[in-house]
């Protein structure tokens, strides 16, 4: 954390005690040990995605994927972790991802899941 990011945070220790909780917590999930355990994981992974439908001459969407796992028959899951309450925005970002997942992989099976903290 850049020392100016750090000034603008009111109080660090109880954001730093709640990422350490969500953490904890997602390694008690058996589900994400399995699949993070059986996979090649790489974390907050780049892309810029060519999204023709959005306008004439097309937008490029640039963002990070939260988890891309790479499974031993060749699928891949994109895991996109949030806290807080559903929003159909997920959804939406969640698509994306998987998009650009299916762009980063062609001719692979690619599916996507929220995982709320």
């Amino acid at each position: 954390m850049l020392p100016e990011e750090r000034a603008a945070v009111p109080d660090l220790a109880r954001i730093v005690s709640a990422a350490v909780d969500a953490h904890q917590s997602l390694g008690r999930r058996e589900d994400l040990r399995g699949l993070l355990a059986a996979g090649v994981v790489h974390h907050e992974v780049p892309f810029s995605l060519h999204v023709v439908e959005s306008a004439p001459r097309g937008t490029v969407v640039r963002g990070r994927i939260d988890c891309l796992v790479e499974r031993p028959d060749g699928a891949v899951v994109v895991l996109e972790f949030k806290t807080g309450e559903r929003r159909i925005e997920h959804a939406r970002q969640l698509e994306t991802y998987v998009t650009a997942a299916r762009a980063i992989f062609p001719g692979r099976g690619v599916e996507g899941t929220l995982v709320y903290v």
